[in-house]
């Protein structure tokens, strides 16, 4: 019986040495993925917005901030760490800034409009289009419907008496791009 016990607590202890080293591989692992993480950050220098009170600020106000964080916590269900968000340090290197980054993207992409500058008067399946500025507002949030779809490639009427712009920062094209496939 002795025998059979102490066989059993030698299995048993290579079994938890076997446990100990998987788990300080894994640790280690895990380690560097956080200094890669850190050193990727430092690259790229992606950094949150404050303002002079410590609060996160989206193009200028808190309250593009508040919608995008709204989005992130309560549409995505995505539970935001706030000791993360450290106005102190605001390059982009936790799991809550690099998620507040994608919901900026993506709350922009739901809430943005688009804007085609025309440079000269053009045709486009035979409605004469104004030279002008257009914008159109984002269908991502709902998506296009085929009335949508229709709708989105036709742009509303130039403004009368408008100087066309230049091409500048804005998109420019010759024609408003038909919706895609």
């Amino acid at each position: 019986m002795a025998k059979r016990l102490r066989t059993l607590g030698i299995i048993l202890a290579v079994i938890g040495l076997g446990f100990t080293v998987a788990g300080a591989v894994a640790y280690t692992m895990t380690q560097d993925g956080y200094d890669s993480l850190e050193a990727f950050s430092a690259a790229q220098n992606v950094e949150l917005s404050y303002n002079e009170d410590g609060q996160l600020i989206d193009r200028g106000t808190v309250e593009g901030a508040q919608g995008i964080m709204e989005l992130l916590t309560e549409e995505w269900g995505y539970p935001v760490v706030e000791s993360e968000l450290d106005p102190a340090d605001p390059v982009v290197n936790t799991a809550s800034e690099y998620m507040f980054q994608m919901a900026t993207i993506g709350y922009h992409t739901l809430h943005g409009t688009q804007t085609v500058v025309l440079t000269d008067t053009v045709e486009y399946n035979g409605e004469v289009f104004e030279a002008g500025t257009y914008e159109f507002p984002s269908t991502a949030a709902t998506g296009p419907t085929s009335t949508d779809a229709t709708r989105s490639r036709d742009p509303p009427a130039a403004k009368p008496g408008q100087a066309p712009p230049t091409a500048s920062s804005q998109n420019s094209a010759s024609a408003p791009s038909p919706p895609a496939p």
